[in-house]
Formats: structure tokens, C-alpha cells, sequence
């Protein structure tokens, strides 16, 4: 594609721009001919190509070469290709897996997950046409102009159906947007078949994640396919429309949207459903901190230290995971605080008190945090917004 050449009192502001340093790491060589070739007939700007068989090769070149974008095949020798991700995800690279769909099994049906842990920006599938080529092109350079650093992911999961996660996620969602000192903020709906994060909120969205995911490569497709509250400028993104739309979406998608969004956004919240699947597991993978929410009531305390026990198994880090215990005090025999951190044994991030009107401003798509902001709940997310951001926070952004 050419690229325009502008002209007139502008022209001398127009940035000429060089070759872009591109690595190719493949073990067919007709695999690596064949894509270097429709890259150059997509990209933009003139390219110096580089190519390897190897990974162990690729890593070789990677201080020499400092390329910006590496094409890595993760259908060979994956384990090392993993390894190599973290190292090859230098600032400013984006690292493009490739994978030929025919060669996975369920032995690696995690692998996209393992792979967005370990740093990849996006996924093509074997052979790549030009389009999806362009599109996956053009979507990383349009996320690089925006951040310096990415965004936080925060998400939120209930090892309970019930306990009020999508309320204590939508409203932290809007505190935070609607603070003042962060104006890129995104609400995604990440419970797929059921999903009320955007109802909450009394929005009608247009279009959902499933459009999102179709049309990822858009040039405006983070701009455009996301409603947004009209008090706060806070972006939701919904959960998709129909329950077919809704199995359509893997954990692959889910993975490059929330990377997209983290690529805009200064805080990503995501709600999450409660069961520990593929699709969950890769929002929780990809948070910079987890928040698990319960309320105290025995099964939900049980069904949490039960999920505590997975993600400790999964590789996550104490640290990394906070529990908020929601409807604290809503009625009589409920757990008390102490009793629930003895049970779980650990202490609580945050809690959050029972209130009648929590119930209603659901109802009526009205959050308390913004229809009644004295109301002790909506003060207790006022409350927790700061602890979050204390605990997690934001990168500063700059415009490139």
C-alpha cells in the first residue's frame, strides 16, 4: 500500500520514517518466504527483513537487529518459544505469534493463554492472508501510539454466582473514570452468556465484544464499538448480544481484545463469570491484580478458598490476588470479617456494606456511586477506588 506524501506549509512536520526492522522466526522456509512477501506488499513504511529457522538464532539477533515487530512460530519447540517471548518483549516490540491450526491438539489447548502470559501482543493463523496480515499491522502500530507503557488490567471474579461482582466491578469502573485524574478507562464484559455489566449501567449497547472481535483490526474499532457512560466518559464494553455470539468467543479472543484495550486504556476493569473457564482464566491471566468477591456466607467462603487453591496452583502470587467481601453485615448469621479471614486464611482487601439501595440503582441502571454518592455503599467504593489505586497503579501515559 502507498503511503501518502503530503505537501505544503505541513510537510516539513511530517516525520520521513526508515525502514522498520522485522524478524521472521519460522522452520519452513516457504512458510517465511511466503509471509515476508505479503508483508511487503501490506505494510506501510519500507521494511528490512530479517529471518531465522531457529528461536535459539532468533534471540541471537535480537540485540543486533533490534527489529520492532518479530514474527514468532509457536508451533514448534513451544516450550522454548515461551521462554523466548518474555525476552524478545522489549520496549516498543511487538511480538506476533504464529501458529498453524492444523498442528494444535489438546495437549495445547492452553496455548494461547501461556503465550499472552509470557508477553505476545497478538496471534496470526497459518497461512496469513494479506487482509488479516494489514489488519493485525495496523492495530498494534495504532495501540503504540497511544501508551508509553500499558495499561492496568483489573479483574474481577466471584468463585460464586450471586455475590455481586459485576456491581462492585461497574461501580469501581465508574469511580474511577469519573475521579478526575484518569480519562481512559474501560469496563469489559467478560461473562459471555449472561453478562449485566453494561444493564448496570443503564446503557443500550449498540455493538459488543463479539463485534469487537470480528472487526479487531479496525482503525477505529477501540473507539467506536464500545458505549460509554454519559456521566463519567467511562468506555463498556458488552458482553455479546446472543448466546451464539457468546460460544463463538474463545480465550484467544478474549486475550487480544483485552490486550487491545490495555493497549488505550489507563485501567481495564473486566467482570468475569464465575466459572474458572478457558475464557475466565484468560482475563485473570492477563490482570495486573485479581479481586475476588464474595460475601459471607458459607458456600460462597468455601467455593472461595476453592478457587484460591486453583489460582495458587495456576502460578498466582499471593500478592497478586485481593479478596473484597461484599454485603458485609446484610443480614443475621452472616460471617463476620474475622470469621471469613480465618477461613480463607488470609486478610481482606476491602468491605463493602449491605445496603437496600443497591439493589434498586441496579434496577433502575442507576449506580450509587453516581445517583446517591453519600450513600454508604457508593462511599465505600469511593474508598476502595483509592486503595486500588494504591495497590495497582497507573502508568503514565504519553502520547507518541
Amino acid at each position: 500500500m502507498n503511503s501518502r506524501h503530503p505537501s505544503g506549509p505541513d510537510a516539513l512536520e511530517t516525520p520521513v520514517l526508515g525502514p522498520e526492522g522485522v524478524l521472521v522466526i519460522h522452520p519452513n522456509p516457504s512458510v517465511r518466504a511466503a509471509l515476508i512477501s505479503k508483508l511487503r506488499e501490506v505494510s506501510e513504511r519500507p521494511l528490512s527483513v530479517y529471518e531465522t529457522d531457529t528461536v535459539a538464532d532468533g534471540l541471537g539477533r535480537l540485540e543486533g537487529l533490534d527489529p520492532s515487530k518479530v514474527f514468532l512460530d509457536l508451533s514448534h519447540d513451544i516450550e522454548l518459544a515461551l521462554e523466548a517471548l518474555a525476552v524478545m518483549r522489549g520496549k516498543g516490540r511487538t511480538v506476533l505469534g504464529l501458529y498453524d491450526p492444523l498442528l494444535r491438539d489438546t495437549g495445547d489447548r492452553d496455548l494461547f493463554r501461556r503465550a499472552v502470559r509470557a508477553g505476545a501482543d497478538d496471534f496470526l493463523a497459518l497461512p496469513v492472508s494479506g487482509e488479516e496480515l494489514f489488519d493485525a499491522l495496523r492495530a498494534n502500530s495504532e495501540h503504540q501510539k497511544w501508551v508509553e507503557e500499558p495499561g492496568r488490567i483489573l479483574t474481577f471474579f466471584g468463585a460464586k454466582g450471586g455475590v455481586g461482582t459485576t456491581t462492585v466491578a461497574a461501580n469501581l469502573a465508574l469511580v474511577l473514570s469519573g475521579g478526575g485524574d484518569f480519562k481512559d478507562v474501560a469496563l469489559c464484559d467478560a461473562s459471555l452468556q449472561f453478562g449485566t455489566a453494561a444493564s448496570v449501567l443503564g446503557l443500550e449497547a449498540e455493538r459488543d465484544l463479539g463485534d469487537l472481535v470480528r472487526d479487531l483490526g479496525r482503525e477505529d474499532a477501540l473507539t467506536t464499538y464500545l458505549a460509554t457512560h454519559p456521566v463519567t466518559g467511562l468506555r463498556v464494553l458488552a458482553r455479546p448480544r446472543s448466546i451464539e455470539d457468546a460460544e463463538a468467543v474463545g480465550s484467544e479472543d478474549l486475550s487480544r481484545v483485552l490486550l487491545a484495550l490495555r493497549s488505550r486504556y489507563q485501567y481495564v476493569v473486566v467482570d468475569t463469570s464465575s466459572a474458572l473457564d478457558q475464557v475466565t482464566l484468560a482475563a485473570l491471566d492477563l490482570a495486573d491484580h485479581v479481586f475476588v468477591v464474595l460475601e459471607g456466607l458459607t458456600p460462597a467462603v468455601k467455593a472461595t478458598a476453592d478457587a484460591l487453591k486453583v489460582l495458587g496452583r495456576l502460578g498466582f502470587d499471593e500478592d497478586r490476588v485481593s479478596l473484597i467481601l461484599n454485603r458485609s453485615g446484610s443480614f443475621d448469621g452472616a460471617l463476620g470479617r474475622r470469621t471469613v479471614e480465618l477461613e480463607l486464611g488470609g486478610g481482606l482487601f476491602a468491605e463493602l456494606p449491605q445496603n437496600k439501595d443497591v439493589v434498586r440503582a441496579a434496577n433502575n441502571g442507576a449506580p450509587l456511586v453516581i445517583s446517591k454518592q453519600k450513600n454508604p455503599f457508593a462511599v465505600a467504593v469511593g474508598d476502595l477506588a483509592d486503595q486500588v489505586i494504591a495497590k495497582v497503579p497507573s502508568r503514565r501515559r504519553e502520547m507518541r
